[in-house]
């Protein structure tokens, strides 16, 4: 039996397109580890056929419904055929397939599990593209055809690199001439749907210091996770597409199979993949074409990436299209450049913030959170309920509810939600960074300090680097530079014109120990001078001893507190009050001056290098506490004796069904 005749008996349409209005039948077909798949075989429209038919390839949690476009012009599979090309459409594992031969689309079949990853789509591509050309080559006249052209969006690129790479089961045939590449994650996505249950993927602000514009899922069973408003997914391919995966790093500047032409196309506003991760880095032979103002989601239907791309399967070598061999791979400059990021020193701690800081991703965020509220940062708030609806509807499937009746009753809600992630997150980026009160100035003992004021003081901070602009002022008042954090500053007139202008205007800025004297010279006024800790021996024991007091000294009870110092003050400005001196030579070793509108407090306390090492007591963790507390309000603090009552009026800009108070003395 032919498949023609199988196809006039059995199906109740076509089993391939031949005319402008046909759809074709899908064809459930089986693929590697008992999974299924569809594809759509669609003859052209224009009378003559091209010497090669063209395969389309969707990517993470779609279909090949993506490439029919919103109009005609945007149909990439009407516009094919209309230039002479059969098309093949795919619907990779994970896709409803006709599970019972009724010829519907009725549930998935992903085989063994849902574990699948990348390599497994790879086996999709290869078996859609044999039996795909079998099927045109047998059922159109005068067809013969032995490769195909592929055209791929985001992660459908990595199933043709797998393929073509033999990385599954089915091996590489050698049947591909070109490929096309849009918006692929070939190094990683900067955006990845976040399985709920993995609290450090949900928030990831912990590692980048902004929020990224995630989408949620939420875990079901089986390694399979629901993304509200589309489909069940594999987890595992979820995990590969983060750019630290282990596949990636296996195919990491390969791509595909050098006997492919691999062109690819890169939009400028792509937040899901920036424009580093697509670039292949070790290829030379690979063309690309950058495309202004494209989003990752547009590149299926557009009309000028369609014209780009079938200007360059027709003319191949002649077009002018993906004629750039040697593009920037640059994660840095992605960061620089991308969404709710404006100023180098946003950007200087995104990958390793935080590192071995002893809190969870999720107590930082809510750290964060809580002075958002103060603040008003309406959409990071709007983000946060987001998120706690997904938390909320993970419990009721974690406690063992029917999965079905949940989706039933959870879909159309959080599937709106997660639409409305991505129109806030640039918003909610910036109003993350916004949010704390505390900046670090990233030089010297900068990852100490920050891990420092985080674990002991309970505080979010934003790290600067020397390019900060003093309007930061409006949303971080106090300024920490940290032990050794004015090295190669001090020479800096820009750096000291931004660190007078900060303070000038109300900024107050905590400077620690540093390594040289005359690296003091880089505080406002100028006047600052003294030894460093190169310059003087350090005193563990009775160091200090407290000279005039203040409020930020109220919880030493020791007239010699328990500090450690490196350096003391010889020069300062004569209004400067004194609040320790050392012990050995009564030289100021704590001291703050006003300065315009703002406060400097200098001091040769190396407490940040010493938490980590083991050398701050509580006294000095306490010490800074105060320190950094008190600068938060800048001002003399009311104060009340024991079992006095007082009234404290606190604003609020959000109406909370509960909130909660701590009351530190």
């Amino acid at each position: 039996m032919t498949i023609i005749a199988f196809a006039l008996v059995a199906f109740p349409g076509p089993i391939f397109a031949s005319g402008e209005t046909g759809n074709p039948t899908p064809i459930t077909i089986d693929s590697t580890k008992g999974a299924k798949i569809n594809i759509y075989c669609y003859e052209n429209t224009s009378g003559s056929s091209k010497e090669k038919p063209v395969l389309l390839v969707h990517g993470f949690n779609s279909s090949g419904s993506v490439w029919s476009g919103e109009n005609e012009k945007t149909n990439y599979i009407k516009n094919l055929r209309k230039n002479g090309y059969d098309v093949i459409v795919v619907d990779m594992r994970g896709n409803p397939v006709d599970t019972n031969g009724d010829h519907k689309l009725d549930a998935p079949v992903a085989g063994n599990s849902w574990g699948y990853g990348a390599g497994d789509l790879g086996d999709d591509v290869g078996v859609a593209l044999q039996e795909g050309m079998r099927i045109l080559n047998k059922n159109l006249p005068d067809r013969n055809y032995k490769k195909a052209d592929v055209i791929t969006h985001s992660t459908g690129a990595l199933a043709v690199t797998a393929y073509s790479r033999s990385i599954g089961l089915v091996p590489y045939r050698d049947n591909i001439g070109t490929v096309i590449e849009l918006a692929p994650p070939n190094n990683g996505s900067t955006s990845l749907v976040a399985n709920i249950k993995n609290i450090l993927a949900v928030i990831p602000s912990v590692f980048t210091q902004s929020v990224a514009a995630y989408q949620y899922a939420l875990e079901v069973a089986d390694n399979k996770i629901w993304i509200p408003g589309s489909r069940m997914e594999s987890e595992n391919l979820r995990k590969e597409l983060s750019p630290d995966s282990m596949f990636l790093k296996s195919i990491q500047d390969l791509g595909p199979d050098m006997r492919i032409k691999t062109f690819i196309a890169i939009g400028s506003e792509d937040w899901v993949v920036g424009d580093w991760s697509p670039v292949i880095g070790k290829r030379d032979d690979i063309g690309y074409e950058y495309f202004l103002g494209m989003d990752h989601f547009n590149f299926c239907n557009n009309e000028t990436v369609f014209a780009a791309i079938l200007d360059k399967l027709e003319k191949g070598e002649e077009s002018a299209f993906f004629k750039r061999f040697k593009p920037y791979k640059n994660k840095q400059l992605a960061f620089l450049s991308g969404p709710g990021i404006d100023h180098p020193d946003d950007t200087f701690d995104t990958v390793d913030f935080a590192e071995g800081v002893d809190i969870s991703p999720r107590k930082l965020f809510d750290l964060t959170l809580r002075i958002a509220a103060r603040k008003n940062k309406a959409y990071l708030m709007k983000y946060w309920e987001i998120l706690t609806l997904f938390e909320t509807a993970q419990s009721e499937i974690s406690a063992g509810g029917s999965v079905d009746n949940i989706i039933d009753k959870w879909d159309a809600a959080l599937g709106d939600k997660n639409k409305l992630l991505q129109s806030y997150y640039m918003y909610a980026s910036r109003e993350y960074l916004e949010s704390p009160d505390i900046a670090v100035l990233a030089n010297g003992y900068s990852n100490e300090m920050r891990k420092l004021i985080i674990e002991k003081v309970g505080e979010p901070v934003r790290v600067i680097d020397q390019a900060f602009e003093p309007y930061i002022l409006e949303e971080q008042k106090v300024l920490v530079i940290p032990t050794g954090g004015l090295s190669g500053l001090s020479h800096s007139a820009i750096f000291k014109n931004k660190l007078s202008e900060y303070v000038k205007n109300g900024g107050i800025v905590i400077c620690f120990s540093q390594q040289y004297g005359y690296d003091f010279n880089a505080l406002p006024g100028g006047e600052v001078k003294g030894y460093g800790w190169q310059e003087d021996a350090s005193c563990h024991t009775k160091a200090a001893y407290i000279a005039n007091f203040h409020q930020i000294l109220s919880s030493q009870s020791e007239l010699y507190p328990d500090i450690k110092l490196d350096g003391y003050f010889t020069g300062y400005p004569d209004e400067a009050a004194i609040l320790l001196r050392r012990s050995k030579n009564q030289m100021p070793a704590i001291f703050m001056y006003n300065f315009g509108k703002g406060i400097v407090i200098a001091s040769s306390m190396y407490s940040d290098w010493g938490y980590l090492n083991g050398q701050a007591s509580s006294s000095e963790i306490n010490l800074v506490r105060d320190i950094l507390r008190w600068a938060k309000s800048g001002k003399i603090l009311p104060e009340y004796k024991s079992g006095e009552y007082f009234e404290q009026e606190i604003p609020v800009n959000k109406d909370f069904n509960k909130m909660g108070f701590i009351l530190k003395s």
